[in-house]
């Protein structure tokens, strides 16, 4: 059967990034696991160490911006 393409995608959470402290661990659009380390508390942009970048990242402290943002990890 197939599914109807009308219907509805179910959204995911939005990850508040104002709310995030430093030490926070996130996934990435780009599948990259970071750690914020700076929360300018704008709710767009967090600064971030990258801890498994894609081989296009460098392993220095950048802005991340909140759409990049999939989830927190535990």
């Amino acid at each position: 059967m197939a599914q109807d393409s009308s219907a509805p995608r179910p959204r995911r959470a939005t990850v508040m990034l104002q709310d995030l402290d430093s030490g926070t661990r996130l996934r990435l659009k780009n599948g990259a696991t970071v750690e914020v380390t700076d929360n300018p508390r704008d709710g767009s942009w967090i600064y971030v160490r990258y801890l498994n970048p894609p081989a296009a990242e460098s392993d220095s402290d950048e802005l991340v911006f909140a759409e990049d943002v999939v989830d927190i990890v535990d």
